[in-house]
């Protein structure tokens, strides 16, 4: 009988064809990365048009113009957008 003891090619070809565990985390980063990059174009077209509607009520109601309302939604869902755009960036570096 022949002696394998030495002899380990097949263990060696599962552990190699296996990936290693940091091959997985790699890739959960990429792909929160790019989540993160197809997230953003939403964030800055939602914010703006949701300041923009919101902001032509609010200026219906409280001025004698929605335009006013109108301009004051859309600055300040811009400054939304931008400032959730910087956090999702900041929370991606993070992982």
């Amino acid at each position: 009988m022949p002696d394998n003891a030495g002899n380990n090619s097949g263990a060696e070809k599962n552990k190699a064809s296996t990936p290693k565990p940091a091959a997985h985390i790699r890739f959960a980063q990429q792909v929160n990365r790019a989540s993160a990059a197809m997230a953003i174009p939403g964030i800055m077209l939602a914010g703006p048009l949701v300041g923009l509607f919101l902001g032509k009520w609010i200026g219906g109601y409280f001025f004698d113009h929605p335009r006013r309302g109108m301009m004051l939604g859309l600055v300040l869902g811009i400054v939304a957008a931008a400032r959730e755009t910087v956090r999702v960036l900041k929370q991606t570096d993070k992982k």
